[in-house]
């Protein structure tokens, strides 16, 4: 279960990266919120496209084909902005413009081929409310020109490395737009005339019609007539021209010479620009397609987003190291104090991130609220003064007949001037007057717009359906947000009547930037991060202080739940903590008391319990053996007698020799080996002793060495008072063990029909002398100095077991004498096998004279004497071959 809650961890964490990571792609890549701002071309005919989004802004680079290949991001200055992209001398650039604190601001980037980043190369503050209609670069000199809306002059700033004033020039017409060309600018009129300025200010005017839009660039014109969708291209020589046949609404047009195609960027369904690729068939006609240009390569999208793929993947890491080791180190710990203070941080902290997002939200409404009450206010005066001005004029509204009328005078004369407020809190408002010429809105007045220019070039879709609708409807006013030239206004809108019909007057204001009214600063959130960091640090420490006893109380727990009873004596508080602590010092009290008498209960049953038995059975503690289980192993079966029997039952010399008896026991619990083995008392008596060895040939081996260790020690430690002779008896087989008995009482056993044969014969090999002697299974597993001496049968003579005395375990002189005559006695025992009875008897009698010890030799010296003596009628020998057959 533990494993599986691991597995789903890590699933829901990788699933969350994942998510997060291909909304993080959308953040870096802004595929469908892009929305190009301006074109501009290389002479290798490469297409680069500028937009912004709210996490900044992009260029994409296509090429002449307008096929996307690579994404540039530049730091956007500010939420809103004007952008104007300019290629020039193998550098490109990028112009922002934007409102801030009551002021304009613009500010030029650049980015050499090579390159990877955009550099700030020139900020500048305009104080003046003027509208910047252009950006251009040539040789290395960067042009903005713009209109001041107060004094309708134009203005130029020119930056060549060093800041200057702007160039500012006087007309004796209403400028609406200027850009620069060649050797000079070019600028359009209210009454829609083109007009050319020299660089020392001489106005040349240029008769191309009632234009409604026009852009130059270095080696011409683009211009486009009212009520007309063509755009005709003038070169600046003056020579020729080219004509864009029903191209609609444009807002940049860029010719590429090496790649001989045009690439367009007009006006959209739903507010938003189109880029088109014009391509001539060789006559009068072009064919058009539109272009997305965030439609990039996949190696293309790796290659942008792979840095900051990587950022986010070791911030997701370190996100996930901090929380394992919070959830390890903190949560998991079950520290009261930790999630207390976790929960508590986290809540507050949740509650202040959610205080400082309402307070910002409020400000955001709160200024947008205001701005729109300034944009109605605004509204209301001018349309107040304007049909003041107007309601003598007799004339018409109509289209056609508007400009040389006496209401465009009286509106000249009503919006001159736009600029609201004081000199201590400034706003502009913007003002324009849009009626209907057929089923087009077009604009009777506009300060950044010329006269008869159609609307949907100039608006959004939403302000062009508000307008509508209060041309159209019966609604009389709107109040919205909306974007003009890429920046947010404040927008108000409200019918008039002039000369009977029906005109939408337009007031609007710049919805950032302006400072209408003092909001909360950073230094707030500032102080409010502090004050909580305070006030949880603050916090922190009273909880450390008045909970350090539960530190001291579950190190004391954790050693009573270790086994240490011993509890430090402290002074306890006058709290739940010292209550605790007080039932603490007394149940260590009782459990001392209980453990003392459960270990001495404990160590007096484990006395009369058999050490490891349980192990037999491959249980950790004996109580775990049921009543009645049995088991089947693989064993050495020793049976050690270091007792005889008529000695202890002698009344006189019993006392003492139980001491001593007890004194020879202790000697074969304490072995090294012992600790392998089971100890079992066979039978109610003190004559022999079971031991167990587990195991196959090891068991063998670790038997015969731990018996030929406790034979030295028991030898050192008789006494011939009590005619005492330790005898060991090992047999390697399949045994059976169990527990017997009943609920009162139970008692281990181990059966061998083997065993039961061989003890028969313990008594006679100790008044042989032997001290150790195995089974020949036993025998074949162990490398020891010894001698086969016979074997013996079962009672029903099916099987028979031969015998092999260790010599490692006798004394040192009986065990030198039976070495020395170990060939002569294994000779002499092979005669008597082969009932060649003298010779025998003559090897085994020199083998008892040169041991006298050799209590095994004398046997047969006599048994051959029996066998003799018990010759059948035929005259052949006894056919007895097993040791002790009889008793001599």
């Amino acid at each position: 279960m533990k494993g599986n809650r691991e597995v789903i961890g890590i699933f829901i964490a990788v699933l969350i990266y994942a998510v997060i990571g291909a909304l993080g792609v959308q953040f870096y890549l802004p595929s469908r919120n892009f929305n190009v701002e301006d074109i501009t071309r290389d002479p290798a005919g490469n297409i680069y496209a500028a937009g912004e989004t709210g996490t900044g802004v992009f260029v994409y680079q296509l090429d002449a084909g307008g096929n996307p290949q690579q994404l540039f991001r530049c730091k956007g200055e500010a939420r809103e902005m004007q952008l104007f992209c300019q290629y020039e001398e193998n550098r490109l650039y990028l112009a922002q413009m934007w409102y801030e604190d009551g002021k304009q601001w613009f500010s030029v980037w650049g980015k050499e081929a090579l390159e990877k980043d955009f550099q700030r190369i020139w900020t500048k503050s305009i104080a003046e409310d003027v509208t910047l209609t252009d950006f251009q670069v040539r040789e290395d000199r960067l042009y903005v020109t713009g209109v001041d809306q107060q004094t309708e002059n134009i203005l130029l700033y020119v930056w060549d490395g060093g800041e200057k004033n702007p160039v500012r020039y006087r007309t004796d017409f209403v400028p609406t737009t200027v850009c620069w060309g060649k050797d000079g600018m070019y600028t359009l009129s209210q009454d829609n005339q083109i007009y050319f300025i020299t660089v020392e200010g001489v106005l040349e005017r240029r008769d191309l019609g009632e234009v409604v839009f026009f852009l130059a660039d270095r080696s011409g014109l683009y211009y486009q007539v009212k009520d007309s969708g063509d755009i005709t291209y003038l070169p600046e020589e003056g020579v020729g021209f080219y004509t864009f046949i029903e191209t609609g609404a444009v807002w940049n047009i860029q010719y590429s010479e090496s790649a001989q195609n045009t690439a367009l960027l007009r006006a959209g369904e739903g507010g938003r620009d189109e880029l088109l690729i014009l391509t001539w068939d060789g006559e009068d006609h072009a064919d058009g397609r539109k272009v997305d240009c965030t439609t990039l390569g996949l190696r293309e999208k790796l290659k942008c987003t792979g840095f900051p793929f990587l950022i986010y993947t070791l911030a997701s890491v370190s996100v996930w190291i901090v929380w394992e080791l919070f959830w390890h180190l903190v949560w998991k710990r079950r520290r009261l104090l930790y999630q207390t203070m976790a929960v508590l941080a986290a809540l507050t902290g949740i509650w202040l991130v959610a205080t400082a997002a309402g307070v910002r939200a409020h400000e955001m409404e709160e200024e947008r609220q205001q701005q729109m009450f300034l944009a109605d206010t605004c509204m209301d005066v001018q349309k107040k003064e304007l049909l003041e001005n107007i309601k003598s004029v007799q004339g018409t509204v109509a289209y056609e007949a508007f400009g040389g009328s006496r209401q465009w005078e009286s509106v000249q004369e009503t919006f001159a001037g736009s600029t609201m407020g004081n000199a201590s809190q400034s706003f502009y408002v913007r003002e324009e007057l849009v009626c209907m010429d057929g089923n087009e809105l077009v604009f009777l007045f506009a300060e950044e717009a010329p006269y008869g220019r159609r609307a949907d070039t100039f608006y959004d879709a939403l302000t062009l359906e508000k307008v509508s609708g209060c041309i159209l409807d019966q609604t009389e006013e709107y109040k919205f947000i909306d974007k003009v030239n890429g920046i947010s206004y404040a927008m108000a809108v409200s019918k008039v009547e002039i000369g009977g019909e029906p005109v939408c007057m337009v007031s609007r204001v710049p919805l950032y930037g302006m400072n209408t009214h003092h909001g909360v600063d950073a230094g707030f959130y500032i102080a409010a991060f502090a004050g909580w960091l305070l006030a949880m640090t603050a916090i922190a420490f009273f909880l450390g202080k008045e909970w350090k006893n539960i530190g001291l109380l579950c190190t004391a727990m954790d050693r009573v739940s270790r086994g240490e009873y011993a509890v430090d004596s402290r002074r306890a508080p006058d709290n739940e903590f010292g209550l605790m602590w007080l039932g603490l010092e007394r149940m260590c009290r009782n459990l001392q008391l209980q453990k003392y008498r459960t270990d001495e209960t404990l160590d007096y049953l484990d006395q009369y319990a058999p050490q490891n038995f349980e192990c037999l059975f491959g249980k950790e503690k004996l109580q775990d053996i049921a009543v009645g289980e049995t088991v089947q192993m693989a064993a050495t079966l020793g049976m050690i007698s270091v007792i005889d029997k008529d000695t202890l039952l002698t009344g006189k010399l019993q006392g003492q020799y139980v001491q001593y008896v007890n004194k020879l026991m202790e000697l074969l619990f304490s072995q090294q080996e012992s600790g392998k083995a089971v100890f079992l008392q066979d039978g109610s008596n003190l004559e022999n002793v079971k031991v167990i060895f587990q195991g196959d040939a090891q068991s063998a081996r670790t038997a015969v060495r731990y018996s030929i260790d406790c034979m030295e020690e028991l030898l050192a430690e008789t006494e011939d008072a009590y005619d005492t002779n330790p005898f060991i008896l090992l047999h390697t087989d399949q045994f059976r063990c169990g527990l017997a008995g009943g609920s009162k009482q139970v008692y281990p056993y181990v059966t061998s029909m083997e065993m039961d044969t061989l003890s028969r014969y313990i008594d006679e090999l100790k008044r042989s002398g032997a001290r150790v002697v195995v089974t020949e299974q036993t025998w074949q597993q162990v490398q020891v100095q010894g001698r086969r001496i016979g074997y013996v049968a079962s009672p029903d003579g099916d099987r028979i077991f031969w015998l092999y005395e260790i010599l490692d375990a006798c004394p040192q002189m009986q065990k030198l004498g039976k070495l020395k005559n170990n060939e002569l006695f294994a000779k002499a025992l092979e005669l008597y096998y082969a009932d060649d009875l003298y010779p025998a008897r003559s090897a085994f009698t020199e083998v008892v004279r040169e041991c006298p010890e050799d209590g095994i030799a004398r046997w047969y010296v006599f048994a051959c004497d029996g066998r003799l003596n018990c010759l059948n009628k035929e005259g052949a020998v006894d056919g007895h071959h097993e040791l002790f057959w009889r008793s001599f």
